[in-house]
């Protein structure tokens, strides 16, 4: 049996690096100074939630919290009535969850099973509408469910909430699923 080991390194020799390893070395130190002034908002906003309300104006850029106060967090909880917000992003998040669930997996086991005029077509026009950016339509999706008087309860929103877009039902055509 025949045993393929390397070639021996000769001593003072060391590998050189490709032209891609120098061009990492270059865009690292770049992409890791542009993600920390990306992120450092971010880290400002988590702890200033730990700050006093008297730190958050007078402490200026500090990420670090002097003294460490938790009474941001109750305080939002009972006096600003973060738990009705709390339960009613509940109910739209799984309200909306299963009703694009239940939606995504009929229009999908129907785009795979079935052969019918106009499946391509219907096929490229769902995935185009994963293309349409969510924001562009929050606007008009609040608008028509003021307009059809929806707008008083969470679970009466939840419908029209959860139909911004059906492009999770997607699959390639011509591809099978099994029929049993």
């Amino acid at each position: 049996m025949a045993v393929l080991t390397r070639p021996p390194v000769a001593l003072g020799h060391r590998p050189r690096l490709h032209r891609r390893a120098y061009l990492n070395l270059i865009a690292l130190p770049g992409l890791l100074i542009v993600s920390l002034i990306w992120a450092y908002p971010f880290l400002w906003t988590m702890s200033t939630a730990f700050k006093t309300q008297l730190g958050a104006f007078t402490a200026g850029a500090s990420l670090v919290p002097q003294p460490l106060d938790l009474d941001n967090f109750k305080r939002a909880w009972v006096t600003a009535g973060f738990s009705t917000y709390f339960i009613n992003t509940v109910v739209y998040a799984t309200g909306s969850t299963l009703i694009e669930l239940t939606k995504s997996a009929l229009c999908g086991y129907v785009l795979a099973r079935y052969r019918f005029p106009g499946r391509n077509l219907l096929y490229k026009l769902i995935v185009l509408t994963l293309f349409v950016p969510v924001i562009s339509i929050l606007i008009p999706q609040f608008v028509l469910i003021q307009h059809l008087g929806t707008s008083s309860t969470p679970r009466e929103s939840t419908a029209p909430v959860s139909c911004r877009r059906s492009g999770s039902c997607c699959r390639w055509p011509g591809r099978s699923s099994p029929s049993s």
